[in-house]
């Protein structure tokens, strides 16, 4: 079968190729490099009607590709809203699946190609079976989330270009990539990448107005093709036209008028010849009257609609239903939307493919036309009258459920489409929705979006009521999952506050919780907890009402996390807890949420929150329980969710070898299956243990990466800690004024956000900066330890404490007041013996050790000197147990005095000495 508008128009004869020499010959040399395993890319860019597709054609039908495999694909006007549209026709073509193939069919044959081509790529048939819109059964995929599946179907479908032209060569011709949707987009930026060590050929055709990222790449060629010099449109109309010389003066006015455009001069012919204006046949006309008398339209569009309005009235009107059925126009569509007698339908067909406005592309299975031009089909659609536009598309609804009624599911988009414009209201709501949940269970997040915002104009057509207001408030919060993950908050807040209007008004408990859920997530993620906590509240009283435990569960999980942000860490212990345990009471240790996202979002979130509070031994717990529900779901983000959090508690506690690669899994996951509202998290995380290794170049960059995505994404949840790892980062750089900058920048942001539990940790680094800086600053230093010791203590955050306790007692005994400084050093160093946090400990021994080489610690504090010796072992340190030290605390002052004198005198005698009590 004829598979393409300029197949059929070579079975007619196609006209001229002339002016495209240059373009021809540097297409050829791109071919035998992309043939010797250098793989290239072309762009053709030009206006509407100069020639791209013909270019190609003629390319791609000529000898030189012999040997290549040639898949070819084009963009739909319609197509923008239909995910891998393009992706999907090219691998039909590729798998040789026809219209009358059922799912069995479709299994076989894709199963049967691909398996003879490489077995190890069986596990990517599930990614193939969803672009072929054939039914997945394999319980992995089912699983996963749509960003994986999305990860899979573009590694799926460059893993068989890639493979096959390590077989033989293969040509990828992609047309008209100006109407590309966003995901057939991704697919080719990430086959670009992966283009220059194949023996591939990638060409693309665009009109100028298409914008790509391939222009930097060594191995990108584009061509501008512009309308054809004045010689070559001479030529063009000299085999059109003839060599009379009578009509010498109607070529110059038609090259003046067209500008060289190859379509419009054809158009121009063709309506000369039609108006009697040239008489003879192609190739041999004679003016039939005085150029003079002939009027030449301004535009191809003017010629068109001129060509169109002189058709015989049925021919006409089959045609405008040809067009609002789309570029491409099955017959038996095409009969089922027409009142037309059979042989009338036949004759005004046949008139049309006369007069070269329809092509038959397509006999068997089932016989199919095409358009001459996108153009064409753009002036016949406008040539119609806006009721008749309408009942045509509402017709081509009822034809498509009536031809295709087993398998609605294959059209889905183009029956969203059809209604929509055939203002075909509730199946338009239906049939857009059900469109929207297929491209966002793809992950196809920018076409989620674009249909599920027409159905929600299209439900506002409906007729006033419980259902359509309970229709729209479902929309609503169907838009929330991708325009979060597009960073839309904005959208996601008014969105949401119109549901709550709408489920309020209606008294509908069941969805006020659902909206309930959205808002505290919203305020959650904006930096606005009180609020988060206020909608979680309203949510749980509703949901104990409602019975619904998975509502629940996202209720207590956004309040947790909120009460988290807070720093009421308390709080959040105890309703994380309880939404773990009934989570594992309720459905289980192996399957449902228990193995998805809240169960191990819950968990982890839990696990940072003992960490916080310094429980270490419990939270591992919890990490451990996060994990193996991880494992259980095969789920991308529960997995990246798991390892982030594992390596935030092993971060805390200075264990760098565990965080590291947890936190660079992570990451690495993150930029792969495209989760842009997690990444900032590892980011920083990761960012902040390369400093501490000492990678600075490495951290710096990661800090930066992940407060800008925070910013990027509108949200404010957690930017004030991500900055403030920024400036940890930066002073362990040595850039003081930067990180001071940053550092109050942490502050403000914490205190505008009622973050106080990383208020507290943005103090401690304010006094640290100020630490560093002259005497002058001291005071600042210990106002800002102070500021940021109360706060640890009164919300119970003992790793801040140890380390503000340690930061004081340095900045003390570098002031000189070494009994303070004992004071706070044996705090903090107590601290961490109880937690089992060596390296802070070990750090803040590595800086004592420059005040002294002989620490005397109190006889009472067994503990503490076994810690210390244990610590300094190997090292040039003295660790004694005073016994004097403890006896002198029981004698009094007056003992205590002359005991003082006796120590000064000993410390004559020997290194100077940091006493701990």
């Amino acid at each position: 079968p004829v598979r393409s508008r300029l197949q059929a128009a070579a079975v007619r004869g196609l006209t001229p190729f002339v002016g495209r020499d240059k373009e021809v010959d540097k297409l050829r040399e791109v071919l035998e490099r992309a043939g010797a395993g250098h793989g290239q890319i072309v762009a053709v860019a030009g206006e509407p009607g100069v020639g791209k597709s013909r270019l190609l054609w003629e390319f791609t039908h000529s000898h030189r590709v012999n040997g290549w495999v040639v898949l070819e694909t084009t963009a739909m006007s319609h197509g923008k809203t239909i995910s891998y549209l393009p992706v999907s026709e090219m691998l039909r073509g590729y798998f040789q699946i026809d219209e009358r193939d059922d799912e069995r069919r479709i299994r076989e044959k894709v199963t049967g190609k691909l398996i003879t081509l490489d077995e190890s790529l069986r596990p990517a048939l599930p990614a193939f079976f969803q672009l072929l819109d054939v039914s997945v059964e394999d319980p992995e995929w089912q699983a996963q989330d749509p960003n994986q599946r999305r990860q899979r179907t573009l590694d799926a479908v460059k893993r068989l270009l890639l493979r096959e032209s390590q077989i033989q060569p293969v040509l990828l011709i992609f047309e008209s990539l100006h109407w590309v949707d966003s995901e057939t987009q991704a697919f080719l930026d990430s086959l670009v990448e992966s283009l220059p060590t194949a023996r591939a050929l990638l060409l693309a055709s665009y009109r100028p107005e298409y914008q790509h990222t391939w222009g930097s790449k060594t191995y990108y060629t584009q061509f501008r093709i512009d309308p054809l010099a004045p010689e070559s449109a001479d030529e063009l109309l000299h085999a059109l036209l003839g060599d009379d010389p009578g009509l010498r003066p109607l070529k110059q006015v038609l090259i003046n008028r067209t500008e060289g455009n190859p379509f419009f001069l054809e158009e121009c012919v063709r309506t000369l010849m039609e108006t009697k204006a040239l008489t003879g046949e192609r190739g041999a006309y004679r003016l039939g009257r005085e150029v003079q008398a002939i009027q030449v339209p301004a535009t191809v569009q003017a010629v068109l609609a001129a060509r169109i309005d002189r058709l015989p009235i049925e021919a006409r009107r089959l045609l405008q239903a040809a067009a609002v059925i789309g570029m491409d126009v099955p017959l038996n569509l095409l009969h089922a939307i027409t009142d037309a007698p059979e042989d009338l339908l036949r004759r005004s067909l046949m008139q049309l493919q006369s007069a070269e406005f329809l092509y038959e592309v397509s006999l068997f299975p089932a016989v199919e036309y095409t358009f001459k031009h996108a153009l064409t089909q753009d002036v016949a659609y406008s040539t119609l009258l806006q009721e008749r536009r309408r009942a045509l598309h509402a017709r081509i609804v009822a034809a498509i459920e009536h031809l295709h009624a087993e398998r609605l599911a294959e059209h889905v988009e183009r029956l969203a489409h059809h209604a929509l414009r055939g203002e075909v209201w509730d199946k338009a709501v239906g049939y857009l929705r059900q469109a929207g949940a297929k491209a966002a269970a793809r992950a196809a997040n920018r076409e989620a979006v674009m249909l599920f915002e027409q159905a929600l104009v299209a439900v506002q057509h409906l007729p006033e009521g419980r259902a359509s207001m309970e229709r729209a408030i479902d929309l609503r919060l169907d838009l929330r999952p991708p325009l979060l993950q597009l960073g839309h908050l904005e959208r996601v807040l008014q969105l949401s506050q119109d549901a709550e209007a709408m489920a309020e008004k209606l008294g509908d408990d069941q969805r006020m919780a659902r909206v309930y859920t959205y808002l505290i997530n919203y305020h959650y993620l904006k930096g606005e907890p009180e609020l988060a906590v206020e909608y979680g509240e309203r949510c749980l009283r509703i949901g104990d009402t409602v019975n619904d435990p998975a509502l629940q569960a996202l209720a207590r999980g956004y309040l947790g996390y909120s009460y988290h942000a807070q720093g009421h860490y308390r709080r959040a212990e105890f309703v994380l807890k309880q939404n773990v345990e009934a989570l594992e009471s309720a459905w289980g240790q192996a399957e449902g949420p228990q193995a998805g996202i809240s169960f191990v979002t819950s968990s982890g979130w839990l696990a940072f929150t003992l960490a916080e509070l310094g429980e270490f031994d419990a939270a591992n717990t919890y990490l451990d329980r996060a994990q193996r529900a991880a494992e259980a779901s095969g789920h991308a983000y529960t997995h990246t969710i798991a390892r982030t959090l594992a390596g935030l508690v092993w971060l805390r506690r200075g264990q760098l070898d565990q965080a590291l690669p947890l936190l660079q899994k992570s990451l690495d996951a993150c930029r792969e299956k495209n989760l842009d509202v997690w990444r900032p998290i590892p980011s920083s995380l990761l960012g902040l243990t390369c400093i501490l290794l000492g990678r600075l170049d490495e951290g710096l960059r990661l800090l930066e990466d992940g407060v800008a995505l925070t910013e990027g994404l509108g949200v404010r949840a957690y930017l004030a800690l991500w900055t403030t790892h920024l400036g940890e980062g930066l002073l362990a750089a040595g850039q003081l004024e930067r990180a001071r900058a940053v550092a109050q920048r942490a502050l403000e942001q914490a205190q505008a956000h009622k973050e106080r539990g990383h208020q507290a940790w943005a103090l401690r680094l304010q006094g640290e900066i100020a630490a560093r800086g002259d005497r002058a600053e001291m005071n600042a230093a210990l106002e800002l330890y102070g500021r940021a010791l109360a706060l640890a203590e009164e919300l119970k955050m003992r790793p801040l404490l140890a380390r503000v306790h340690l930061g004081l007692g340095q900045l003390h005994a570098r002031a000189g007041d070494r009994d303070k400084a004992q004071e706070h050093v044996a705090v903090g160093l107590g601290l961490l013996r109880e937690m089992d946090i060596r390296f802070w400990s070990a750090r803040a021994a590595e800086e004592l050790m420059g005040l002294g080489h002989l620490f005397i610690v109190a006889r009472h504090n067994v503990e503490l000197y076994e810690y210390l010796k244990q610590e300094f072992a190997g090292e040039p340190v003295t660790v004694m147990l005073d016994r004097r030290q403890a006896e002198r605390r029981q004698r009094g002052d007056e003992a205590a005095g002359e005991d003082r004198r006796k120590g000064d005198r000993r410390r004559q005698d020997t290194d100077q000495a940091l006493r701990l009590p």
